[in-house]
């Protein structure tokens, strides 16, 4: 698979894979499609890491009856339960704007997207490159001007930051405006 992401990117292309978080795909479900524990359940780290491995970009992660996936809070890591029920992930999650996020525009390996929200918006990061990315106060503020900006991550008002490969920041922008 690897050998596959290489050469689809060098057709220029992006690399996409479909997983599903239980023990079954949509397909499986609905379709009947042949098959027994396709999906990710009990190897989503393994599952996530191979993909970065293989250089994947997009990731279709199915939601089929994942209420029967196991999603038990109190056997998940501290770190993924702490992104699951983190306030200011699911104040942007659940806004009763009701927007889908939209991507924006690129810098580099740096792809911004926004979703507007009732009281402001969320600016979402993304470094697609395979080395780190220096987002800087200048570029953000291109984008968000010079308003009130909280980075959901680490709960600071950093703007000035280091994006690890792949990884996203979020910040939750707010309509007030900053004094200065």
């Amino acid at each position: 698979m690897a050998a596959l992401g290489e050469e689809i990117h060098a057709r220029g292309l992006k690399f996409g894979l479909y997983a599903s978080p239980g023990r079954k795909t949509c397909a499986m479900i609905y379709d009947r499609y042949p098959g027994d524990h396709l999906g990710s359940l009990g190897h989503e780290q393994t599952d996530a890491d191979t993909m970065a491995e293989w250089g994947v970009d997009y990731l279709k992660y199915d939601w089929c009856r994942a209420n029967r996936a196991g999603n038990d809070l109190r056997t998940m890591t501290e770190e993924t339960r702490g992104v699951l029920t983190d306030p200011a992930l699911l104040s942007i999650a659940m806004d009763p704007a009701g927007q889908q996020g939209q991507r924006k525009g690129r810098v580099g390996n740096l792809e911004f997207w926004r979703r507007d929200l009732t009281h402001g918006f969320a600016l979402g990061i993304l470094n697609r490159g395979r080395t780190g990315a220096r987002l800087n106060e200048d570029l953000l503020r291109e984008r968000i001007g010079n308003r009130i900006a909280l980075d959901v991550t680490t709960g600071t008002q950093a703007l000035d930051v280091e994006l690890d490969p792949h990884e996203m920041r979020i910040w939750a922008i707010s309509d007030s405006r900053a004094a200065g």
